[in-house]
């Protein structure tokens, strides 16, 4: 992903959802069901530094999996596209792009705040989710294939699984994502298999014919 395409995704997807969330907290800040008011950091350099972070994590990432960057013949070596989705995840969680302007102590007041602690996971994860659909969309080769994708296919209508407790998928995996970013750091690799997971769950559940290259991994 070249920085044009980066910033393009940034400005139609990762600052669409973070506004998105800000105005829900601050709409239930004014109904007086929140207590305290959520910003976005939305400054011109921000698209351009979150993509170096983005490459950087790419780049770090290569060298732990494969020890290079290039394969033993000399190809160059890539990540899938869930690889991709994690880093970019684990890029916007580390941006902190929401936060708000009232707190003396972020971190802190933070964690006393309920649900709000876990705007920029929200956000991340979110961010991610997206991140991935455009990597399928792009990568189905078949035309019907790609046309039923982008029929289909969104945030809203992504596949999550149903989980036995009161606690919805969505929200337990963007608490995980908040108590790793505060313990021991995000793990990219395990985000990736999440990110698989999910992907798979998508065809599974719509009875639609993965690519090949995420069948050789379903079997």
């Amino acid at each position: 992903m070249t920085r044009d395409e980066f910033r393009s995704f940034y400005e139609q997807s990762i600052i669409i959802i973070a506004k998105e969330i800000c105005q829900k907290n601050n709409s239930a800040q004014e109904a007086g069901n929140s207590t305290i008011v959520l910003c976005l950091k939305d400054r011109s350099e921000n698209a351009d530094s979150l993509y170096e972070d983005y490459i950087a994590k790419k780049n770090m990432l290569k060298l732990v999996i494969k020890g290079s960057f290039y394969e033993a013949n000399g190809t160059p070596f890539h990540l899938d596209h869930h690889k991709l989705a994690a880093c970019l995840t684990w890029a916007v969680a580390s941006a902190r792009l929401i936060y708000s302007p009232s707190m003396d102590e972020p971190f802190e007041q933070v964690l006393e705040t309920g649900d709000l602690h876990r705007a920029n996971e929200e956000l991340a994860f979110r961010s991610g989710i997206n991140f991935l659909i455009q990597f399928m969309i792009d990568n189905e080769s078949d035309p019907k294939g790609k046309e039923n994708l982008l029929k289909t296919l969104d945030e809203k209508s992504f596949c999550y699984p149903e989980p036995l407790q009161s606690v919805g998928y969505f929200d337990s995996a963007v608490r995980g994502l908040f108590f790793s970013s505060i313990s021991y750091g995000i793990n990219p690799i395990l985000l990736a298999n999440v990110f698989f997971l999910l992907e798979t769950q998508y065809y599974l559940v719509n009875r639609l014919q993965p690519p090949l290259s995420l069948q050789t991994h379903i079997h």
